[in-house]
């Protein structure tokens, strides 16, 4: 006979058993990392960065349309001093020396990119409360989901974001650093990172961008916003004997774009295809100022180091110049900068030796050798050309030596400005593919400069490495623009003759082969001081 209350025993034993290992089989088909259920996503703005990464640095030298020099990179020396990128005389005394300062904060200051695989040094800031910004979200397939606009210190005030457990998003995060309303963004079900674009970008705008997995409950997402365009602020001052500055008109930073537009799955920047300019706006100037500083400026463009820092006019001292051009300014986008225009005396000696006037005035083809003193390399000799009227070529031997890459080597190539000519084609245009007689520009010979206090027509550089560079300008008063030859034509690097050699020579011809031809202007022969 069976005991009933040891089977009842039994069965309970084994449904218990049975039971367990049903729950057990259960849960391991279950996730067991709390993943999968709702997740809320909380946002913090941990700050906006300026990358703070240094940029290269070189001592090279590079001529200037001004006969100046530039140091390549626009950076400091590599002992941290600021160096001129660009010296541009002011008057027969004084010179503009302009230098380009990275800013950026002290070791302690620099935090780590958070939001880029760009591991440099980073400038990190706070937002002002008010600031809005504003969050997309977007699936594993890159399917737009959901977005957020949020107002700084107030993030609290917007409706959750609740989303998936378990499910990596797509995070993109905006702003324009001010406190007005963002634009809307009008995204569907059918929106992708692929195919959205955000456009007609203005303004110090500021992204964000990154991919994580959220898990089931709180989430935090920790946003760092980038600046995406460059900022520059430019601090004019005088030296203690050069006079006080009196006056300027237009200062502007050219060329730079009105707006621009960033694909969201490569990040990729566009750029309008319109350029013009960008104002600067310095503090008002009291009697007797010797600097004012601008408040600071966004310049949309994209990497350059060919951008140029012009006054319409500028006056020190009672002394006015016109179209003064401050070339070769360095633009990055996302960096913080600071240029330096500081007006000062600049001593320099002449190496002139014949003929003792430099100002020459030749017809008929009639040619003229100027001679320069040889003297050590670290003076850093320099020669200028400049004219005021050409009609309407010329040729040039430094040193016996033709400065074009063709033919002969000791026969002069003539440089051609004219058009049309079967005898003598144009070999010169400016390095935007534009010239002379053609496009709204006038042709050579009508253009004539008055006096040296305005940019000559053609401007002709010698530098301390014997490296030919040329300028010229589209309108009487216009900004000299860099030139290039034609034809497969290029300048020829000569050497200085230094001390203990024999002085260095430029002679300046003419071909008659079309009159009336002509040249007038003036040149500079001269070195840094002991």
């Amino acid at each position: 006979m069976i005991n009933k209350n040891f089977s009842l025993s039994r069965l309970i034993v084994y449904c218990s058993i049975s039971i367990l290992i049903a729950l057990q089989s259960c849960d391991k088909t279950r996730d067991t990392s709390g993943e999968i259920g709702e997740a809320t996503v909380m946002v913090s703005l941990a700050g906006v960065e300026y990358d703070d990464t240094p940029e290269e640095v070189t001592l090279a030298k590079n001529t200037l349309a001004n006969g100046q020099t530039k140091m390549s990179g626009n950076m400091a020396s590599s002992h941290g001093e600021e160096e001129p990128f660009a010296v541009v005389p002011f008057d027969e005394n004084h010179a503009i020396y302009a230098t380009l300062k990275q800013e950026r904060n002290t070791p302690n200051q620099r935090v780590l990119s958070a939001s880029s695989g760009n591991k440099g040094a980073i400038v990190r800031t706070q937002l002002t409360n008010g600031v809005r910004y504003r969050l997309l979200v977007f699936g594993p397939t890159g399917t737009y989901v959901d977005q957020r606009d949020y107002v700084y210190g107030s993030e609290a005030s917007t409706a959750a974001l609740n989303l998936d457990g378990g499910t990596t998003y797509t995070f993109v995060a905006y702003s324009f650093n001010t406190t007005a309303a963002i634009p809307a963004l009008n995204l569907t079900t059918t929106s992708t990172l692929a195919n959205t674009s955000l456009t007609n970008l203005t303004g110090d705008f500021l992204y964000f961008k990154n991919t994580v997995q959220v898990v089931m409950g709180n989430n935090n997402l920790s946003v760092v916003l980038k600046h995406m365009f460059s900022e520059v602020t430019t601090v004019l001052t005088v030296g203690s004997t050069t006079g006080p500055i009196q006056g300027f008109t237009t200062p502007t930073i050219t060329p730079t774009n009105p707006s621009a537009s960033i694909q969201l799955n490569t990040n990729t920047m566009s750029y309008a295809n319109s350029t013009g300019g960008t104002g600067i706006n310095f503090t008002a100037v009291g009697t007797g100022a010797t600097s004012t500083t601008s408040t600071p400026a966004i310049l949309i463009s994209p990497a350059t180091t060919t951008a140029a820092f012009t006054f319409g006019t500028l006056t020190i001292n009672g002394i006015t110049r016109s179209n003064i051009s401050i070339p070769a300014v360095k633009i990055n986008p996302g960096r913080k900068y600071t240029l330096t225009l500081s007006i000062n005396s600049s001593c320099t000696q002449s190496t002139l030796v014949s003929p003792t006037s430099p100002n020459f005035d030749l017809t008929g083809g009639a040619g003229i050798t100027f001679t320069t003193q040889a003297v050590a390399a670290n003076l850093r000799q320099e020669f200028v050309l400049d004219f005021y009227e050409l009609d309407n070529s010329f040729n040039l031997l430094f040193n016996g030596l033709n400065i074009v890459n063709s033919g002969s080597t000791t026969t002069p190539t003539e440089i051609q400005f004219e058009s049309g000519s079967s005898s003598m084609p144009r070999n010169i245009e400016f390095a935007d593919g534009t010239f002379w007689g053609s496009g709204g520009i006038p042709n050579i010979w009508t253009l004539r400069v008055g006096t040296p206090s305005n940019n000559p027509i053609i401007r002709v550089v010698i530098d301390r490495n014997g490296t030919i560079t040329m300028y010229g300008i589209k309108a009487n008063g216009g900004q000299l623009l860099p030139l290039r030859l034609t034809g497969g034509l290029t300048f020829r690097q000569i050497p200085w003759r230094t001390t203990g050699s024999s002085n260095n020579t430029v002679a300046l011809g003419q071909s008659n082969v079309a009159p009336p031809t002509l040249m007038r202007g003036a040149v500079s022969a001269r070195r840094n001081c002991q």
